[in-house]
């Protein structure tokens, strides 16, 4: 199984990747026109569900009140 993306086989995985492609490929003059801003939105948008919220409350408790030590001092 290929996680979320439904997909069973090995073939099923290369044909959807050669869709991309072909698609990326014949519209990559069309990325031209699309504003940075949009792009950056959906970069972080990306991101932030990337971020595992639920870890986030006992760490910031963990480390509450302490300073940070660089490693690199």
């Amino acid at each position: 199984m290929c996680g979320r993306a439904g997909a069973r086989t090995k073939g099923s995985r290369v044909l959807h990747k050669v869709r991309l492609l072909i698609f990326a490929a014949g519209r990559a003059r069309g990325a031209r026109v699309i504003p940075v801003a949009a792009l950056a939105g959906v970069l972080v948008h990306r991101g932030w569900k990337l971020i595992p919220v639920q870890e986030l409350v006992p760490l910031w408790r963990e480390h509450r009140g302490r300073r940070w030590c660089w490693s690199w001092w």
